[in-house]
């Protein structure tokens, strides 16, 4: 797309994140503002988003924020309440002077800013009140804690316009802002290897699963693999994607479910990887059964690449499959013991086939770039009412 493009409109837009990595969010984000001349990223100094964005075209700034993600907003006893956010905050109050200074001389010339991280969201939310900017919060992140979720709520009641990939995260945060508006991820452009081994699969002899993303306890990988070490599944074998290269960097969690996998022929681990999309072309089956998912990016992937996307009920993973009607959804994890056994005994070949994949793949154009930024853009510049 060429940098002609102006969905915004004459509106300066500022997108303020820390981003201290390119992840889901960071690569939505970059989706969202291709081509667009009057946004702009305000991102930690050392963030690598800089550099990404500078070969998209992107602008960017650099910034020094007060808070960031290492603050124990999501944690929090049962008792915390909103002044121990605000005892956070005076303990980094020079800082947090010195940043909403600096923010407010960013936000200068420009009418809108988004709040595209929480941790954050204090700060720009100041600057913001100071500089009479419409105020947009991007939620998406899942932190945990009532205290998290006390601040959460807070600064989503004092914004303008509240803006989620999808109403289960809303729910969760327990926002009752009358301004809030659901509008999924966009997917980059998607071109599906050509040279995938899947169409032609006998299906009697071999499926292939996958979960792929961070090797943490929330994607409850270990339950996974538990599950694929315990049952005696004759056809189907699992790859854990998103390993840590690095032996000595590994957590505990993550040495657990390697040391589990080890004992079963049915499951493989291989390490990060960006070539994702050929994986999911490769796979017959992807799982997401997240503890809690605002989006759950991996799933439209696979429906774009024709892979069969299994994920939980009432969160982000499972809005996505029944925006595309594709995919199965479980009511809760219990149900995952008996769907491995149905999988194996071929109850679901038919969702398998290269037809099945061909007409699944057609299915997300629902997330494609071009329709979700005008979704996205104009309700940040207001020309869209909440609910639409």
């Amino acid at each position: 797309m060429g940098r002609d493009v102006n969905i915004v409109g004459n509106e300066k837009v500022a997108f303020v994140t820390e981003s201290p990595s390119v992840w889901g969010a960071e690569t939505s984000l970059l989706a969202l503002l291709d081509g667009e001349r009057n946004t702009f990223i305000v991102a930690d100094n050392e963030s690598p988003l800089h550099a990404v964005a500078f070969e998209r075209g992107i602008d960017t700034v650099g910034h020094a924020f007060a808070l960031n993600n290492t603050l124990t907003l999501s944690g929090g006893s049962e008792g915390s309440t909103f002044k121990t956010a605000l005892v956070l905050v005076a303990s980094r109050l020079p800082k947090f002077i010195l940043s909403v200074a600096r923010l407010v001389q960013i936000l200068d010339t420009r009418q809108i800013v988004v709040a595209f991280s929480l941790w954050q969201a204090l700060e720009v939310l100041v600057a913001a009140k100071i500089r009479r900017c419409r105020l947009v919060v991007d939620l998406h992140e899942t932190i945990g804690g009532r205290l998290g979720r006390m601040v959460a709520r807070r600064v989503c009641h004092s914004a303008d316009l509240v803006i989620a990939p999808s109403q289960s995260i809303i729910d969760r945060f327990g926002i009752e802002h009358e301004r809030t508006i659901v509008v999924p991820r966009p997917l980059e452009d998607i071109v599906v290897p050509s040279d995938s081994t899947r169409p032609d699969q006998d299906f009697s002899s071999s499926i292939v699963t996958a979960i792929i993303g961070q090797v943490v306890s929330h994607k409850r990988v270990d339950f996974l693999v538990d599950l694929f070490t315990d049952l005696k599944l004759v056809r189907t074998s699992l790859i854990v994607v998103g390993g840590e290269p690095d032996e000595k960097a590994r957590s505990d969690f993550e040495r657990y479910v390697r040391e589990r996998a080890d004992n079963s022929d049915r499951v493989q681990i291989i390490d990060r990887t960006d070539k994702v999309m050929e994986l999911l072309s490769d796979i017959d089956v992807l799982f997401n059964i997240s503890e809690h998912e605002a989006f759950g990016r991996t799933v439209a992937e696979a429906i774009a690449c024709g892979t069969l996307p299994v994920c939980l009920a009432g969160d982000g993973p499972s809005e996505i499959v029944l925006r595309c009607g594709e995919g199965v959804i479980l009511q809760d994890i219990s149900f995952l013991k008996s769907f491995l056994l149905e999988l194996d005994n071929g109850v679901y070949n038919d969702q398998l086939k290269p037809e099945s994949r061909e007409v699944r793949s057609y299915k997300a154009e629902v997330f494609a770039p071009s329709r979700i930024r005008r979704q996205y853009l104009d309700a940040v510049r207001g020309r869209v009412e909440c609910g639409e």
